[in-house]
């Protein structure tokens, strides 16, 4: 369960005038939606570019237009970003990067 591996502090900033709003839900995990509370696009930050290439491939996998690149909306040395994940998806992303991250830190 997600609430016991990481209790998250959203935070929102709008993006320019097309009603875009960026949520940052971890140093390493963010979201950019439209205005009307759709989401565009996902970024999942690593500090590895192995790790970072890893996910990448996994979630190519599942059909996604994905990204891998220096990291631009999350604090991590490499970002992957993805269009079209289902709030299921993201979610499940969103637990397995947490648990991974626990895991990490020991």
């Amino acid at each position: 369960m997600l609430n016991t591996v990481w209790q998250p502090h959203i935070t929102h900033r709008h993006l320019g005038n097309g009603g875009y709003r960026q949520s940052l839900f971890a140093p390493y995990l963010s979201s950019i939606t439209n205005r009307r509370g759709q989401r565009q696009c996902t970024f999942f930050g690593f500090d590895s570019f192995a790790e970072a290439y890893q996910w990448y491939q996994q979630i190519q996998k599942l059909g996604h237009r994905v990204a891998l690149r220096h990291s631009q909306r999350v604090n991590s040395h490499y970002e992957v970003k993805v269009w079209g994940l289902t709030t299921e998806e993201f979610m499940s992303f969103w637990r397995l990067l947490a648990e991974q991250r626990k895991q990490q830190e020991g």
